[in-house]
Parts: C-alpha cells; structure tokens; sequence
C-alpha cells in the first residue's frame, strides 16, 4: 500500500518545505489542494504545475492527485445549468492541472458545488451530472492526461446529493469510461449501511482511491474507524490505489500529528 497526506495540513509553509517534511516523515506521496499552490484553480499556469512537479520529485515524493478542486468557490456547480459551460470549462482544467502535476486521480467531493436544486429528484440529478461529467471534452481530457476522475460519496451533513456509495456506482455506470471511478472516505462511509466489508467489496470495480479519517473528522488513529479491517477487505480486492489521509478538523496541531497517522496506518497493513 502507498501512503499520501493531503499537503494543507502543512498549510504554514512553503510548497518545497511542505514536501520536504511530509518526505522526511515517510510518506509516499502528497495528495494536493490546488489553491495551495497560490492561485485559484483556472489562474495556475504551465510554470507553476512545473514548480510544484519539481518540488515533489526533489523530495522524493509521488503526486497522488488532487481534491478540494472548487474551494468556496461559487462560480461553478455541476447541477445548474446556468453554471455549466464555465463548469465543464474548469472541470477540463482540473484535469490538465492534475496531468501537469503528474497526478493520478481527482477526487472530487465538492459538497457546495453538487447540491441538489429544490424540486429536482435524485434521479434527474444524476443525469444531468452525468451528462456534464461524461462530455466528450472531460473524458478526451482524462484519457489524455491518464487521470481518473473519482466522485465521491459525501455524508448527508455536507450534500444533499450522491450520499451513498450506491448512488456514486450508479453515476460511475451511467458514464461508463475506464478514467471516471468512485472512492470512499472514512468519515462519509461511517454513515452508510453497510458493513466496511460489504461497502469495500460492492465498489470493487470502480473503487480508484480512498481518504483515509474517521467519524471525528480528523486522522486514522484518532477515532473508531477499523483500519484493520479496511486493510484486510483492500487487500482482498486486490486494492492497487493510494491511501491518502484526509483530516478535516484543522483546530488541532495536524503537522504534529501526521507522523502519528501514517505509524498507525502502517500497523494496519503489517
């Protein structure tokens, strides 16, 4: 298993430094938020993805891909229709930025940005993502640039759509295409019914990347989450992707604390 860290959690220091530190610490790879590298996502240039590519492979690190893609941002939505030509637009761009960094995957959580507008079922919903999701520009950019994009199921206190793995796969199969997946995060899937076992082996087929946190928003280790078991049912799959930590709850000292979660991760897989 490869082991990422999500880079804001080093949000005090420089890029270089960033991936310096998470090196020293042991990971294997970095997982990126692209407004760390100093510019919203559609303003970040050629020279800039280079640097940061750079600064990752100084370190010894791999890029393992990008997520938190829109911020706050309220430009961009993937359900409204006013809103979806500079959606696809930044979309594309997304994924040349994750290609340019030489990145594998883009997770792609974006609570704000998924919302479901009132009056619109799930189903309608679904179809209209995948309709923007699966246009022809965003899966030639995917295929070109070797990314893979993954939705990501999103617990009902950040989104009111795509909650359950369930619906993630329904909008993977609706797309149908080799670089579109699914992914699971720690926190999210504590709200699902299924056992971790169940959920693990359901999404199999598509299963392309997984945040590693638990039901206290902050880091492996820190919660109840079973990590033992995550790793047995992983392994079972023949799992090939990263395991990234994501940790949401930044009022802690998480610099502190990254050393501790990848230890703890590690015992999970030995």
């Amino acid at each position: 298993m490869k082991f990422a860290v999500c880079n804001e959690v080093f949000k005090d220091k420089s890029i270089a430094k960033a991936f310096d530190k998470i090196a020293e610490i042991g990971y294997d790879g970095v997982e990126i938020a692209p407004w760390t590298l100093g510019a919203p996502l559609n303003e970040l240039d050629d020279a800039t993805l280079s640097s940061g590519r750079q600064a990752a492979e100084s370190a010894g690190l791999e890029i393992a891909g990008i997520h938190w893609i829109f911020g706050r941002e309220t430009t961009f939505h993937i359900l409204d229709p006013d809103k979806r030509n500079a959606t696809l637009d930044i979309l594309v761009r997304a994924v040349n930025v994750c290609g340019g960094l030489g990145g594998d995957v883009i997770t792609f959580g974006s609570p704000w940005q998924r919302n479901r507008p009132e009056g619109v079922s799930e189903t309608e919903a679904l179809a209209t993502a995948a309709s923007l999701l699966g246009h022809d520009r965003m899966l030639n950019a995917l295929t070109t640039s070797n990314v893979t994009f993954c939705f990501e199921p999103l617990s009902e206190d950040q989104t009111n759509f795509v909650n359950r793995a369930t619906a993630a796969l329904t909008l993977v199969e609706m797309i149908d295409h080799p670089n579109f997946g699914t992914m699971l995060d720690g926190y999210s899937f504590t709200w699902e019914e299924d056992s971790v076992d169940a959920l693990i082996w359901n999404c199999a087929g598509h299963l392309r990347h997984f945040h590693a946190d638990d039901e206290t928003k902050r880091g492996p280790g820190q919660g109840n989450v079973d990590f033992k078991q995550i790793a047995t049912s992983l392994a079972a799959i023949d799992y090939k992707g990263w395991m990234s930590i994501e940790a949401h709850d930044h009022t802690a000292d998480l610099e502190g604390l990254a050393g501790d979660w990848l230890t703890y991760l590690r015992s999970c897989w030995s």
